[in-house]
């Protein structure tokens, strides 16, 4: 089993989730309204848990040892750990705008702090978060806004942070 946190990234137009929801709000330079701004979550790309299962897979593959069966995640060091406030307002670093706090005491009940562990990843295959925080976020934001200007296709803004993710630009 191959679990990741929360993830990020150009491409997730759901609604109700927070990044899909800030990218519409900014651009039609609205407030993004937070319904849970203290929640904490563990942040990442969505490159950071796909080369993850992708090195976990090619051991389950070439290498019959059991250390590479189980459960692992994928996720941030825990330094990147962050609360929904923090991703907003790194968020209109990149892309200026404002928010505002929609916090409403009798809605549903959503966790404040989510969190995962990484060591097993980290010591059985080697794996290793490569997007801190706020360069998760910069990839982010910046993928949204050069499709949304059509500065750049999706695929070519895709294909870019996979190439810079991997080290060959």
């Amino acid at each position: 089993t191959a679990r990741a946190g929360n993830v990020i990234g150009g491409g997730d137009w759901a609604e109700d989730r927070i990044v899909p929801d800030l990218v519409r709000a900014l651009s039609m330079s609205q407030p993004v309204g937070v319904r849970n701004p203290n929640a904490v979550r563990p942040w990442q790309h969505v490159l950071e848990p796909l080369s993850g299962y992708l090195q976990l897979a090619e051991k389950l593959v070439t290498d019959p040892n059991p250390m590479f069966q189980g459960a692992f995640n994928f996720g941030p060091e825990a330094k990147d750990f962050r609360s929904v406030k923090e991703l907003i307002e790194e968020s209109l670093i990149h892309w200026s705008g404002s928010w505002q706090d929609q916090s409403e005491f009798e809605a549903l009940h959503e966790a404040h702090l989510l969190t995962l562990t990484i060591e097993k990843a980290r010591k059985n295959i080697g794996w290793e978060p490569q997007w801190g925080f706020h360069e998760a976020i910069k990839h982010t934001i910046t993928w949204y806004k050069k499709t949304l200007n059509k500065d750049e296709l999706p695929e070519d803004l895709c294909r870019q942070q996979i190439e810079h993710f991997m080290g060959k630009n």
